[in-house]
C-alpha cells in the first residue's frame, strides 16, 4: 500500500512538472503577447502553422517590422506602421519580438 502511494504521488508530481514547463505563461516571454502597451519591437520571427504566417506577413508583420502593442488581452490590438489588427492572444504569442 505504502509503495502505490508512493507511485501515485510520484506520477502526480511528474505530471505537475510537465504542465509547469507547457505553461502558456513561459510562451509569452519574448513576443507580442508578453509586451506592456505602448511597447515597441522589432519582429524576430513568427512561428506557427503556415496559415497564421501567411495571414500575418499579409498584414504587414515580417521579420524587421516595428510594431507596437496598443491593447494587450484578447483581442490583442497591434500597430504595424500605420495599420492596426486584431489577433488572438495564441497568435500574438507567435509574434517573437526583440526590442
Amino acid at each position: 500500500m505504502a509503495n502505490m502511494r508512493q507511485s501515485l504521488s510520484t506520477l502526480f508530481l511528474m505530471r505537475l512538472s510537465r504542465k509547469v514547463e507547457e505553461s502558456p505563461e513561459s510562451d509569452l516571454c519574448g513576443s507580442i503577447a508578453g509586451m506592456s502597451e505602448g511597447e515597441e519591437g522589432l519582429v524576430k520571427e513568427v512561428e506557427g502553422d503556415s496559415l497564421i504566417i501567411t495571414r500575418l506577413r499579409e498584414l504587414g508583420v515580417a521579420q524587421g517590422v516595428r510594431v507596437r502593442l496598443l491593447r494587450s488581452g484578447c483581442p490583442t490590438v497591434v500597430q504595424v506602421e500605420q495599420g492596426r489588427f486584431c489577433v488572438r492572444r495564441k497568435d500574438a504569442a507567435a509574434i517573437k519580438i526583440r526590442q
